[in-house]
């Protein structure tokens, strides 16, 4: 791998967890913020390994510690998960504040343009099951356990994918119907 001033890496794949939804950290229900989860496309966790491999080695240039742990080869062990016997990528961000302002940025393309996205259009766009480009950060701690993790900073959607949640669209859930009376005939509901 050619070494470059870069500390982060673009990974494709498929977002499995709701950005948008504040809640308690897995490990300390005390801490609230944002998770965000990506199954990575097959290929990307080679350019993952090879930043990671970078920082490490500039690190701990002889030796790892025996007791090092690599958050960022995670494989997905349950098999009626998206993430089944594949790797992906997983990162809490928190909102001490509750602000909001722990969420990762997100981004749409329109044309040629990257742009921003504000909160109201990042929930209508960017969903579990939609496919993103995630910015991932890998950095090291070194107290109390020696480990690499990463961050996740900025979303972009790429394309729509099958949502994972109950939600439904109730534009296309309704399409077609035209009054109360027709919708509880369809149905085949009792009025």
């Amino acid at each position: 791998m050619t070494t470059t001033n870069k500390d982060y890496v673009t990974l494709t794949g498929v977002l499995t967890s709701n950005p948008h939804k504040r809640r308690p950290n897995k490990f300390d229900q005390k801490r609230m913020g944002y998770t965000v989860t990506v199954v990575l496309d097959d290929g990307q966790e080679k350019k993952l390994d090879e930043i990671v491999e970078t920082l490490v080695k500039a690190t701990w240039p002889t030796k790892k510690p025996g007791n090092f742990t690599d958050y960022t080869k995670r494989v997905g062990t349950e098999d009626d998960m998206l993430s089944f016997s594949k790797r992906f990528i997983n990162n809490f961000r928190e909102d001490k504040m509750g602000n909001g302002r722990a969420k990762p940025d997100m981004y749409v393309r329109r044309g040629e343009v990257v742009t921003k996205l504000s909160d109201q259009e990042a929930m209508d766009i960017i969903y579990a099951g939609c496919h993103v480009a995630a910015v991932a950060r890998p950095y090291v701690t070194i107290k109390p356990n020696p480990c690499v993790t990463l961050s996740i900073d900025k979303l972009l959607f790429l394309k729509d994918g099958t949502r994972m949640s109950g939600g439904v669209n109730a534009s296309e859930a309704f399409e077609g119907f035209e009054s109360e009376e027709e919708a509880v005939e369809a149905a085949g509901w009792d009025a």
